[in-house]
């Protein structure tokens, strides 16, 4: 087990991360958590069964059309996506996922959680990624605040 600080660190030092749950619109958590990643000097992928172009990126059908050296996966899907993405991961190589919630479930979803641990791939199963990258807005920086004060996150990963 890993200490949830941990795994954090080690997904965000992964400098192209690969993100699902962005739209064409440019309108979804995806899309606004994927600037912030941007913005921050990070390489974005994004994965989408059908889009060919979101915010000016190529987009990737499935994991294994991911380019080589993409390690690490966000999730910002539906938690019934989260589990179909689990489900169709075979030989990539994804070796970390991060789930994103902070209220409601999120992407969360208990046996996606399951399958891709039985990969040998690590989860965060909560939390979102704009709480940790820097610069942390106040917002974020409040919110990850409180839900450390009251046990809302997973103290470890596994």
């Amino acid at each position: 087990m890993t200490p949830l600080k941990q795994a954090i660190e080690d997904f965000l030092a992964e400098r192209t991360i690969a993100i699902a749950g962005a739209s064409r619109n440019g309108e979804k958590l995806g899309n606004m958590i994927a600037k912030k990643f941007e913005d921050s000097g990070y390489t974005i992928c994004f994965l989408h069964p059908s889009a060919k172009i979101i915010d000016n990126h190529h987009c990737y059908a499935s994991i294994e059309e991911l380019p080589r050296g993409v390690h690490h996966l966000l999730l910002c899907t539906p938690p019934d996506a989260s589990y179909e993405i689990a489900r169709s991961l075979k030989s990539a190589p994804i070796n970390m996922v991060w789930m994103h919630s902070t209220f409601g479930k999120g992407s969360y979803h208990k046996e996606a959680v399951k399958t891709f641990r039985e990969k040998d791939v690590t989860v965060i199963p909560n939390a979102c990624p704009m709480m940790y990258l820097k610069p942390v807005d106040p917002f974020h920086k409040c919110f990850r605040w409180i839900f450390s004060k009251t046990g809302r996150f997973d103290k470890v990963v596994e």
